[in-house]
Parts: structure tokens; sequence; C-alpha cells
């Protein structure tokens, strides 16, 4: 098992890796680094996990994998992330697309008799969550940097939804008379730091996009 005082550290690619793989990247701010993702699948998993503020903290591409069934074939299957919830809580997470050599019956077979906690995402429930993360995609570059949420911003912000407990983005970005593009960045930074929500699930980000406290 993996004790929670351990440090892990994404595997390495070598440089021809690198040039035959679908890579992604971008500036964690829940991590406080670049992170490297290996195609599509795996760059939405991986914002899913950055902006949910029950996430401590997570690793991609961790030094660990999955023992598949039977065990006297020495098979693996590697983890996409390992993560830190809040509590303490930690498990592996394997994004999962069905393959000749690798079904979802036994990969689910595996992760049963494994000893170390795996959660499965399978691709296809998450492309069934395509406007949620065209969504997040669009919050990102918001939160892609250290930059901190001006104070009268926040306060502003804060105070509407102790007032009114909710709103629509235009009626929140009216009463608090803010440069659009800075309150753009404050919902985006409250959103991931768990002390908001938006109404993002399924339908785009707009100006009729519901901001509720949390």
């Amino acid at each position: 098992m993996v004790l929670a005082r351990t440090k892990l550290e994404p595997l390495k690619l070598e440089r021809r890796q690198l040039s035959a793989l679908n890579t992604f990247e971008f500036w964690s701010r829940k991590l406080g680094r670049n992170t490297l993702l290996i195609g599509p699948s795996q760059f939405d998993a991986a914002l899913i996990l950055e902006f949910d503020p029950a996430v401590q903290t997570y690793c991609e591409r961790p030094p660990l994998s999955l023992d598949l069934l039977p065990h006297g074939e020495n098979d693996a299957r590697d983890l996409d992330f390992w993560v830190h919830r809040s509590g303490g809580h930690q498990l592996g997470v394997v994004v999962f697309e069905v393959t000749r050599k690798l079904t979802e019956e036994r990969i689910r077979r595996s992760i049963e008799v494994s000893e170390m906690p795996v959660e499965l995402w399978l691709v296809g429930d998450m492309g069934q969550r395509r406007q949620f993360l065209r969504n997040l995609k669009h919050l990102r570059p918001y939160i892609s940097n250290e930059e901190i949420i001006p104070c009268e911003t926040r306060s502003k912000i804060e105070s509407f939804l102790r007032d009114y407990r909710e709103g629509t983005w235009r009626q929140v970005l009216t009463a608090c008379n803010e440069d659009p593009s800075t309150f753009a960045h404050a919902i985006s930074l409250l959103y991931f730091e768990g002390v908001l929500d938006l109404d993002i699930s399924a339908r785009p980000l707009s100006m009729t996009t519901w901001i509720s406290a949390r």
C-alpha cells in the first residue's frame, strides 16, 4: 500500500515516447507545477480532479500499477492517477477504454481482489459529461496561474451569495460592478476553491449560468 506520507512523482517519459504520444500539458494550481497527460481522456480526468475541492492533491502517471487477473500471467495496468482526497483517503484511478487485450470485466475483477483501492473511470461515461468538461476547459485558463483574487472582488461576491444565496452570472456581475475579466477570474478561482457552485454540468457556460453558495 502507498502510505499517506509518500510523495509520488510522475513516471518520466523519454523523448522518443513524447514524440510518439498525443500529450497535453497544463499548469496545475492544485499541484503548483506543470502536468503532462497522455491522450484526451487522461487530460479530461485531470481537469475533473483539478476542479474537485474534495481532492487535496493528485499525481498523474504514478509509479504504481494494478495487477491483472489471472495473476500467473504477471500482467499489470499502470494507474493513470494517484489521488489524495479530504480526510486522508487515498486511491488510484484507472481511466479505461475496452481493448481486445483488456475487457471491462477483467479489470473490474482485478480491482475487486486488489489490496490497493482503485476507482475505474470509463471513457464512455466521461464522454457523457462532454458539456461539463467543455466548461471546465473554459475555466481552466483563469486558474492556471498564481494570481489571487483581489480582496474587494472576493468580498463583493461572497457578500452577494450570503445575502441572496444564488444568482445568474449576469446578476452577480452587475451587482458587484466588476470588470468582466476580473469577475470571470474570481468566479473560476472561487469555484476551484469550493466556495461556490456553478450550474455547468449540462449547459454551456454563459451569462445565464447560475452561481450559488456551497
